[in-house]
Parts: structure tokens; sequence; C-alpha cells
């Protein structure tokens, strides 16, 4: 889904859209629909909707779920819309007269709770939203929360499958949220293909910016591609709003009184070995010196929750590549607001051992359980995926 909004052919892709007197260059996986008053240019799926024409019409920007863009260019105003998923899961960079991409970044950054519409001299324009919600102010019991979160994600399958046309890929990582996901496709279909390698088939796009996206975007060192068209489940992001992330869990802890080398000492725990790299520890202690973050640790409840959800809101790691669109179920506010509404001694067994994480894999098929990674991301994390593949 990578894009560069300039006046010319940009080279380093291999699609060049026409819009008015700009030039929308974007990677495959594209479609073109004009209409008498305008053409849009769409990449990406919307959950429970077919796309076509009618769809595209009334997409309404931040509103739908799934994972989108679609680039909205009106004749009569010669500007053009830049519409998305309700949590967008990229960020948007701008050199004003210049260009618009989601590739080249520069200073100016479009953050996800703006609108973008971009006029014909390439100056955007933003108009911000709220796109967090009000926080859960009532402690919620561990009980409705499972429950909800389980519903939620429920019907974001459903509703992806319902309406998805295209051959589904399920990535087999041993990792907690890609298990998550599997789960609960799972337990409505066995129409998928179940993936245990590291794919990466190349085309014009990946071969002009490999390095470039490597560099800059580190979700893209563990992805797949495909070039023929085709769905890919993630877990992303799933640490973020299923509150495993470092960063903000951290604040969490000093928020609530905690401290986090006492809770990540004891070595049963799945995130253990994680949470105590040095990368991490480092960010620990620089956070517990910052004297910025003192004003953060006085708000009252709710400001908290829009604090961190404001951080995750703006953690975009992968987005689709190619042919190959990616289903992200877990990129959703709700879950994480859920999260956030637990007493801590509630919460803290999901962040130190994803015990809700296992609870809702349990209830779709608690086999799966037995293919969870032994530590997060450190060792053999696979060792328990040889069951899945000849001896």
């Amino acid at each position: 889904m990578f894009f560069n909004l300039a006046a010319f052919d940009d080279k380093n892709f291999p699609n060049h859209y026409r819009l008015g007197a700009l030039v929308l260059n974007t990677d495959n996986g594209w479609i073109l629909h004009e209409f008498e008053d305008a053409i849009f240019v769409f990449k990406g799926y919307v959950e429970a909707l077919v796309l076509g024409k009618h769809v595209l019409q009334n997409l309404e920007d931040h509103k739908e779920l799934g994972n989108f863009v679609c680039f909205r260019y009106n004749k009569r105003t010669h500007t053009i819309s830049v519409m998305t998923n309700r949590w967008r899961g990229m960020l948007i960079w701008a050199e004003p007269g210049k260009f618009v991409s989601n590739l080249y970044q520069t200073n100016h950054t479009i953050w996800n709770d703006s609108t973008l519409v971009i006029d014909r001299a390439l100056v955007p324009h933003e108009t911000k939203l709220d796109i967090i919600g009000p926080a859960i102010v009532a402690p919620t019991s561990i009980e409705s929360v499972v429950d909800n979160i389980h519903e939620i994600i429920t019907d974001r399958v459903h509703g992806f499958l319902a309406s998805n046309q295209l051959p589904l890929k399920v990535f087999c990582s041993g990792g907690i949220d890609s298990t998550l996901v599997w789960s609960y496709i799972k337990a409505v279909t066995d129409s998928y293909e179940l993936i245990l390698e590291n794919r990466m088939q190349w085309d014009y796009f990946w071969c002009h910016n490999r390095q470039r996206i490597l560099r800059q975007f580190w979700g893209y060192n563990q992805i797949h591609h495909w070039l023929e068209p085709c769905v890919l489940s993630s877990g992303t992001p799933g640490d973020e709003f299923m509150m495993r992330s470092p960063t903000t869990v951290n604040l969490w802890c000093m928020y609530h009184g905690l401290d986090i080398f006492d809770l990540i000492a004891d070595t049963d725990l799945l995130h253990h070995e994680y949470f105590n790299q040095h990368k991490h520890l480092r960010l620990f202690e620089q956070q517990q010196q910052d004297r910025s973050l003192d004003a953060v640790m006085q708000l009252d409840h709710a400001s908290f929750v829009q604090y961190v959800c404001n951080i995750n809101a703006n953690d975009c790691q992968h987005w689709h590549l190619g042919n190959t669109l990616t289903f992200t179920p877990l990129r959703d506010m709700r879950i994480m607001k859920l999260l956030l509404s637990l007493d801590p001694r509630d919460l803290l067994p999901q962040i130190l051992d994803s015990a809700i994480s296992r609870e809702l894999i349990s209830r779709n098929d608690k086999s799966l359980l037995d293919l969870l990674s032994g530590k997060k991301n450190t060792g053999e994390y696979l060792a328990n995926l040889a069951q899945l593949t000849p001896r």
C-alpha cells in the first residue's frame, strides 16, 4: 500500500495514475474506478463489504473497519481526499509543494488523527479528529473484558471472511498474536493455506525500494509477499493493542506505582526474556528517569488512557505490500480501552504472560496453545511448530 503523490512519474513505482495535474505513483494491487465527477484509486479491504463502485462512492474517512486507503480526485475542485479505515495503520509524510507519500519520510508527518485533503499545488490540508473516543471510566471485570474482546474479534473475522474474495494465507509463527488471529479464522472456516515458511517473492517495487523499506519500517523484516493477489493474516499490532508493548507497559506500571523490574524477574513468564532484553531494560530506565513524564503520571485515569492510546494509534509497523494484503483485526482501539479498564491485578497476567490472549485462543481451539513459543521472540521460538512439519 505504498504511494507517492507528486507532479511526475516516480520510477521507483511500477504504476502511475493521472489525477488532474498530479500523478499517484503506487506499488501493485490498486484498483481504479472513474466516475463523471471523480476518480477513485483504492487498495485494501473494507470489512463486511464487497468492494464495488457503490461502496467507493459511499466511503467515509476514518469510519469503516478494514485496512485500506482510497484517493478520491474531485474533477471539479481538483482536490484529492485521502480516505482510510477507522484506525489507519500507516503514517503519511509530506513535503508541501513537492509530494505526499508513505514511503519518503520528511519532518512533516500526517498523524493518524488527521483527515487529509491535497490541493493541486500539492499542499496538504489537515483536520484533526478524535479517533480514540472516551475511556471506560468504571472498572470492568475480567470476565466482561474477555467476553467483549472475544465478540469484537469474532465480528471482525466474520465480516472480513464474508466479503473477502482472495485466497487466504495464515502464517503460523508460534507467536501469541498470529496464533490468536488464526484461532478465530479457524473457528469459522478451513478455507485457507497454512504457511510454515518465510516467503518473499520479488517484484518491481520491492527490487527498487527494498533497502529503504527495511531501514525505515522494521515490520518488513518479518513479512511475506506473493506475486499473485492474496490475503495474509497478521497478528500486527498485537503487542501494542493487547497491552504488551514495552513502551506503554512501563508507562502503565509507573502510573500505577509498580516497578517493571520487579515484575519481569519471574523466569517462567512468557515475556521474561523479551522484556529483559538490553534495549528494553534501557528504555525502562530512561522512562523512569524522564522528568517530562511527571505530568503524565498525574493525569486522571481517562486522560492517561487517552495518552497511551494516542501512542499506539501512531505505531505503524507494516501495511499491504504489492498484491499481498494483510488482515489485521487486532488493530482495534476498543480492545485496548477494554484492557485499560481492568484492575491492575487483572491486567498484569496479560502484560507478563499473555493470559487473556491465551484464554481467547482456548475459546476457539485449545490445542493451538501447544504451538505457542515457549518464550516470546527469543531462543528456538519455532520449536513447538515442529509437530506440524515433516520429521
